[in-house]
């Protein structure tokens, strides 16, 4: 049995929407992808998120072998929210041996 840790490679770990001026848009989307870059098999248990306003959905996979990728979709909800806004996301997995 392998004693390597699991490890993920982000394509990006951040996303700056910039400035919305449109009161049309009520809410921003973005995809983080992933890919399992150690050697054992991991699973995503859980996500954490700083504020409600914000959710994040997982693609239907749960074990990624080494090797695979996936992605997280992300939602903010503007609502009456002014000024610079930061939501931060915590992604938490463990080898899924």
């Amino acid at each position: 049995m392998s004693t390597c840790p699991a490890e993920i490679g982000w394509v990006e770990t951040c996303k700056d929407f910039g400035k919305i001026t449109d009161p049309a848009i009520s809410e921003l989307h973005n995809t983080f992808e992933f890919k399992n870059t150690g050697t054992n098999s991991i699973k995503i248990s859980q996500i954490d998120r700083t504020c409600g306003c914000t959710s994040a959905t997982l693609e239907d996979m749960v074990d990624y072998a080494a090797g695979a990728s996936g992605k997280i979709f992300v939602s903010f909800e503007i609502g009456a929210r002014h000024g610079v806004q930061r939501k931060k996301l915590t992604v938490h997995f463990k080898d899924s041996l």
